[in-house]
């Protein structure tokens, strides 16, 4: 007598030969007597002797998938391993997923992330860091950290998400400044230094007649 081989079965006492795992069902072992159902995230074709994963990018949730058409594309906001079962969230802010992937992206230096609302099956909540979509170039007025965009702080400027501090003789008294002019020149009576959210006054004996002091 001679065992039946992965990917057949023989189901009971007295068989004279061994049938074929049908589709939907696999059997990775010799000797036995019926085959399993094709686990999610993968597919068994007839016959079958392991699961077929569905590929990154894809995920299948059905049990007993007889066809690599139950792997679905992982939609935008999401990524997917070989053989996932389920999509997974992309992750935080610093990470984007457009749709189809195997793994999330990192945002490149000097872009912010965000969810396109234009893409098909994008996610709803288009304020979730952790399923962003797509990433673009930060606009003058704020600096992008790890994917976000945060509005540049006073005393300084910020340009294409690049952060510089306010020169000297100038003063930044707002946030989201986009210029070297900053708020206005620092005025008579006082001095600014680099980076100054407030003018400074002349120290008694001193005096500033004129705007744009840079130091006492």
């Amino acid at each position: 007598q001679s065992a039946c081989g992965a990917g057949t079965y023989a189901e009971s006492d007295g068989a004279t030969n061994c049938e074929l795992c049908a589709s939907g069902t696999y059997q990775t072992e010799p000797g036995k007597s019926k085959c399993e159902a094709c686990t999610p995230g993968g597919y068994c074709v007839l016959g079958a002797a392991s699961v077929t994963l569905c590929p990154a990018g894809t995920y299948s949730n059905t049990v007993g998938a007889t066809n690599d058409a139950t792997c679905l594309d992982t939609p935008p906001g999401y990524y997917s391993t070989e053989g996932a079962a389920t999509a997974t969230e992309c992750g935080g802010p610093s990470l984007f997923c457009p749709g189809g992937e195997g793994s999330p992206r990192s945002v490149s230096d000097g872009y912010e992330t965000f969810t396109d609302a234009a893409l098909d099956g994008a996610p709803a909540d288009a304020d979730d860091t952790s399923t962003r979509t797509s990433q673009r170039s930060c606009a003058d007025g704020v600096t992008c950290v790890a994917g976000l965009g945060v509005p540049c702080k006073i005393g300084s400027y910020c340009v294409a998400g690049e952060e510089f501090l306010c020169p000297a003789g100038v003063v930044g008294e707002a946030e989201k400044l986009t210029t070297a002019a900053c708020s206005r020149p620092c005025p008579r009576g006082a001095y600014c230094a680099a980076g100054s959210t407030a003018p400074q006054l002349c120290p008694a004996g001193k005096y500033g007649a004129v705007e744009g002091l840079t130091h006492a």
